[in-house]
C-alpha cells in the first residue's frame, strides 16, 4: 500500500471484502435449515459462516485505515457484515440493483435514493441495472443521473466509456478497430459522448452546491420522469432530469422549488434532441425514452 501511496494514489477500494480472510482450520460450510429450492452445488444451498466476514477481518481492516490515514490516504471496502464498534474503512460500498424487468420506473429510483439516504446521509452509489448490461442506455442513463446525488458514486472501469460487464478497455482504435469510437481516445475528442459527459459531472463534484446544497426530489408524469435539484444560496443550481419511460415525453420542471424559467444544457444522454449547451425554457422538457439531461440554472429567490 505504501509503494501506491508513495507514487501519487489516494487510495484503495477492495473488491470481495467478506472473502479476504478464510476459516485457518479451512472447515468446509453447512447447509442452511431452509434450502428452498437450491441444490447442494449452489452458493445459496450453504450458511457461509467459514468463508464470508471471518471474525479477524474486522482487526484488519482497521488497521488499514489507520495505516492509510496516516498517509492522508482512504480505504474503500464494498458489502460488509461484520460488526465492530470501531470503524472498518472510510467508506463501505453496499451496490444497489434495479430490477427493471417488467418495468422500470422513476419511483423505484426515488425510492432507493430515500432508503440510502435514510441509512446514511453521504452514501455510497454504486448501481447496478440487473440484467442490463454496463453499457446498455438505461445503464447509462443511470450512471449519468446518480453522479451529482448527495455521496460518493463508485464507478467500475470502463462504464464511463459505456463497456460491457468486464470488457477490456480499449485505449484507442489500433488494438481493437471494432470498438467503433467507444475507444479512451476517441471518447476523449468527442464532446458529446459518455465519458466527455461523465467527466463533466465529475467536475461539478467540486461545486459547494453538490458537496453541501440540498436535494430535492419530483417525479413527473405519473411514474415516468424523475428530477432532482442541488441548490446552495449563492451558487448555481443543478437540476437532473431521467426520463425512465419507453416513450418521449414532455415535464414542465417549474414546479420544483427554486428552478427559474429559463434552464442551461450541461449535458445530455441523447444528443440528437438538444443542442450542447443551449438555452431552454423549463416549462417544456422534452427527453426521449430512456435518456438523462443536467442543467445549470440561476435559482429563482423564494417568493
Amino acid at each position: 500500500m505504501q509503494f501506491w501511496l508513495d507514487l501519487g494514489f489516494s487510495g484503495f477500494y477492495l473488491e470481495r471484502t467478506k472473502y479476504l480472510i478464510e476459516d485457518a482450520e479451512l472447515r468446509n460450510e453447512t447447509a442452511k435449515r431452509d434450502i428452498g429450492s437450491a441444490t447442494h452445488t449452489e452458493y445459496e444451498f450453504y450458511d457461509h459462516f467459514y468463508t464470508e466476514n471471518n471474525a479477524e477481518l474486522a482487526p484488519l481492516l482497521h488497521d488499514w485505515t489507520e495505516r492509510l490515514a496516516n498517509s492522508s490516504g482512504i480505504l474503500v471496502v464494498d458489502d460488509l457484515s461484520v460488526t465492530a464498534n470501531r470503524s472498518l474503512a472510510h467508506l463501505i460500498v453496499r451496490p444497489q440493483t434495479l430490477e427493471p424487468y417488467p418495468i422500470f420506473t422513476a419511483e423505484d429510483m426515488v425510492t432507493l435514493i430515500n432508503k440510502n439516504l435514510k441509512a446514511n446521509p453521504w452514501p455510497a452509489w454504486q448501481i447496478e441495472v440487473k440484467n442490463e448490461e454496463q453499457g446498455s442506455p438505461l445503464a447509462q442513463c443511470v450512471l449519468l443521473s446518480s453522479v451529482l446525488l448527495p455521496g460518493v458514486p463508485v464507478t467500475l472501469a470502463g462504464q464511463e466509456l459505456g463497456l460491457s460487464n468486464l470488457q477490456e478497455i480499449p485505449w484507442d482504435n489500433t488494438t481493437y478497430p471494432e470498438s467503433q469510437e467507444s475507444d479512451v481516445v476517441s471518447q476523449q475528442n468527442n464532446p458529446h459522448s459518455l465519458y466527455t459527459a461523465y467527466k463533466e459531472l465529475v467536475e461539478a463534484r467540486n461545486s459547494p452546491q453538490i458537496l453541501h446544497g440540498s436535494l430535492q426530489l419530483h417525479i413527473f408524469n405519473g411514474t415516468s420522469v424523475l428530477a432532482y435539484t442541488r441548490i446552495k444560496s449563492g451558487n448555481p443550481g443543478y437540476l437532473v432530469v431521467f426520463n425512465t419511460g419507453t416513450e418521449e415525453t414532455t415535464v414542465d420542471v417549474r414546479q420544483m422549488n427554486g428552478v427559474p424559467d429559463e434552464l442551461t444544457l450541461v449535458v445530455t444522454s441523447d444528443i440528437d434532441s438538444m443542442a450542447d449547451k443551449s438555452k431552454l425554457m423549463s416549462e417544456a422538457v422534452t427527453l426521449p425514452s430512456r435518456a438523462v439531461a443536467v442543467f445549470r440554472f440561476v435559482p429563482k429567490a423564494k417568493e
